[in-house]
C-alpha cells in the first residue's frame, strides 16, 4: 500500500489564491487561447495527426496528468475555468514539485505547436 502525500487544506487555498492572483493576465489568455484552438479543432483547421502529435510532444516536457487534462479540456470545446486550471496547478505541484504555472505553459506551447503544424502542412501543399 503507498502511502498518500497529505497536504493541508490552508495550503491548496492559498496555492490556489495565490495561483490565481499572480498570474490573472496569463489564466485569462489561457482560457481564450483553449477555447480557440478547440473551436479551430471543430472548424478542421488542424488534422487529427497535428492535434495527436502536438499533445504527444507535450508528453516529453510536461507531466503525464497536464497533456491528459489539456485532452479533456478540448473534449470539453475548450471550456476551462479559473478553478480548473488552478487545482490541475496544485495537482501537479503537490504530486511532482512541478510549478503551477506549467498548466498554463503547456497550454501556450500546444498553441505554438498546432500553429507550426499548419504551416508546414500549407507550405507542403502549396
Amino acid at each position: 500500500m503507498q502511502a498518500k502525500k497529505l497536504v493541508p487544506e490552508n495550503l491548496n487555498e492559498s496555492s490556489y489564491t495565490d495561483f490565481l492572483t499572480m498570474n490573472s493576465d496569463q489564466i485569462e489568455e489561457t482560457k481564450v487561447d483553449l477555447k480557440s484552438i478547440a473551436i479551430s479543432i471543430f472548424k478542421g483547421d488542424y488534422t487529427e495527426a497535428d492535434v495527436v502529435d502536438a499533445l504527444t510532444s507535450l508528453e516529453q516536457d510536461y507531466d503525464s496528468e497536464v497533456p491528459q487534462a489539456i485532452f479533456d479540456w478540448l473534449e470539453n470545446q475548450g471550456n476551462v475555468t479559473n478553478r480548473e486550471l488552478a487545482m490541475k496547478g496544485i495537482e501537479i505541484q503537490n504530486k511532482y514539485g512541478t510549478e503551477m504555472r506549467m498548466v498554463l505553459n503547456a497550454i501556450d506551447d500546444l498553441s505554438h505547436a498546432l500553429f507550426i503544424a499548419k504551416r508546414n502542412r500549407e507550405k507542403n501543399a502549396g
